[in-house]
C-alpha cells in the first residue's frame, strides 16, 4: 500500500511517467495486486497509451467485474477510441453496480450522446446533476457533449439553438466560478466548431479569434495545464501559424513532459516550417521516452517518406500498425509509399484498409480515387498528387 500510495502521489502531480515505474515495480513482485494493475491502467490513458491502458484495464475486469472505478476508466478509454457503442455497455454495467456516483452518470452520458442516443444522453446528465447540483464539471460535459453533436445535426436552426444552449452553460459556469479553466476551453471548442461550420469567411476569422481568445484565458486561468497549451498549438496549426504552434507545443511539453500529444505535434511543427532535422531530432527523442506512441512513429515515417528515406518509412510505418493496428492514417500513409515505389495494388489494399477502419477518412477517400486515375493514366504521380 505504501508504494501504491506514492504511485498515487505521482498522479496527483501529473508525473504518470514516473508512477508508472513504480506500479511496473510493485507487479513485478505482486502481479495480482488489482489495485495497482488498475492505476496503471489510468496512468498510461494519462500518458495517451491507450493499448497498454485497455490491456491493463481488461486484466483487472476479468478478476473482478464489477469494479466500478475501472468500468469507468474502461469506457473513458473506449470513448477516447470513438467506440462509444462499446463505451456504453462497461459505463452502465458501473451504474447497475453503483448507481451513486455522478462521474459515471456524466461518463454514460457523454458515451450515450458519443453513439447518438441524445435522449438517453439527457436523461444521464440529469441524474449527474441531481447527485451532484453544484458538479461544475458535469455542465461542462454537458456542453462539451451538446457542442460535439451539433454538427451532425442537419437542420441549421436547431443546430444553432444546440450550440446557444451549450454557450449558455460555459458561460453560466464562468460566471459563477471566473477563471475556470475547463470551461474557457470548451467555450473555445464551440467557437472553432461553429467557424468549421460557417461559410462567411468574415464571420469565421471572428469565430476563431474568439476561438484563440477562449484558450488563451483556459491558459491564464490554470498555466500548468499542458493539455491547454496543446490545444492552443493545435489551433495556431490550423491557421497555419508554425511558429506560434511551436511555441505553445514546446510550453506544453514544458507543463507535462508525460504528454505525447505535445511532443507528437511538436515535431509535426517543425517539419512544417521546413526544421525537418530538428523535427526528426524531435520524433526519436520522444520515442526513447513514449516507446508505444504509435502517432509519433506515424508522423516519423511521414518524415522520412518525404525527405526520400523509404526503408526507414516503411519501418516506422510497421512499428505503427503493430502498436495499433486500427490507426487508420497509417493505413493510408502505406499506401502513399506504395505508390511511391509503383506498387499499386498493394496501394489499393492499404487505402480499402484504411476506409474500412474509418469510412469518412476523405484523405483515403481521395487516395483511393487518385490511385485508380493513375491506373487509368490519367494522370502521372505528380500530376496530382495524393494527400497524407
Amino acid at each position: 500500500d505504501i508504494w501504491n500510495n506514492l504511485a498515487l502521489l505521482h498522479m496527483a502531480v501529473d508525473k504518470f511517467e514516473g508512477a508508472s515505474k513504480v506500479f511496473d515495480a510493485m507487479l513485478a513482485n505482486f502481479s495480482h495486486y488489482s489495485d495497482a494493475l488498475s492505476n496503471l491502467g489510468l496512468a498510461h490513458m494519462f500518458l495517451d497509451n491507450l493499448p497498454a491502458a485497455t490491456r491493463c484495464m481488461q486484466t483487472v475486469l476479468l478478476r473482478d467485474g464489477a469494479h466500478v472505478e475501472v468500468l469507468n476508466n474502461y469506457g473513458v478509454a473506449l470513448m477516447r477510441q470513438q467506440m462509444y457503442a462499446e463505451a456504453v455497455i462497461f459505463l452502465e454495467r458501473a451504474i447497475d453496480t453503483d448507481p451513486s456516483q455522478p462521474y459515471v452518470w456524466s461518463n454514460l452520458a457523454c458515451a450515450y450522446s458519443g453513439a447518438s442516443r441524445i435522449a438517453e444522453a439527457a436523461r444521464a446528465f440529469k441524474h449527474a446533476r441531481e447527485l451532484d447540483d453544484c458538479n461544475l464539471q458535469t455542465a461542462c460535459n454537458l456542453a462539451s457533449q451538446i457542442t460535439a453533436v451539433s454538427p451532425s445535426e442537419t437542420d441549421p436552426v436547431a443546430r444553432k439553438e444546440k450550440l446557444q444552449q451549450a454557450e449558455h452553460l460555459f458561460s453560466r459556469v464562468i460566471k459563477e466560478v471566473g477563471d475556470y479553466s475547463q470551461a474557457w476551453a470548451g467555450l473555445a471548442a464551440l467557437f472553432r466548431t461553429q467557424a468549421e461550420l460557417e461559410g462567411d469567411d468574415e464571420k469565421r476569422e471572428k469565430l476563431i479569434f474568439l476561438c484563440m481568445e477562449s484558450f488563451s484565458h483556459a491558459v491564464e486561468a490554470d498555466p500548468s495545464q499542458g493539455a491547454l497549451w496543446t490545444q492552443l498549438g493545435l489551433l495556431s496549426l490550423g491557421e497555419g501559424d508554425y511558429q506560434k504552434a511551436e511555441q505553445c507545443f514546446r510550453t506544453a511539453a514544458q507543463r507535462d513532459p508525460s504528454l505525447v500529444a505535445a511532443w507528437c505535434n511538436l515535431g509535426i511543427s517543425l517539419q512544417l516550417s521546413n526544421k525537418a532535422s530538428e523535427a526528426c531530432q524531435m520524433y526519436v527523442k520522444s520515442l526513447s521516452q513514449f516507446r508505444d506512441a504509435y502517432q509519433v512513429y506515424n508522423n516519423l515515417g511521414n518524415l522520412y517518406r518525404h525527405l526520400g528515406r523509404l526503408d526507414e518509412a516503411r519501418a516506422a510505418y510497421d512499428r505503427c500498425v503493430e502498436l495499433n493496428p486500427q490507426y487508420a492514417i497509417v493505413h493510408s500513409n502505406l499506401g502513399l509509399l506504395h505508390v511511391t515505389h509503383g506498387n499499386l495494388d498493394e496501394a489499393s489494399e492499404a487505402f480499402k484498409r484504411a476506409l474500412v477502419i474509418d469510412p469518412a477518412m476523405d484523405c483515403a477517400k481521395s487516395n483511393a480515387v487518385k490511385l485508380e486515375l493513375l491506373r487509368a493514366g490519367k494522370v502521372t504521380e505528380h500530376d496530382d498528387k495524393m494527400s497524407a
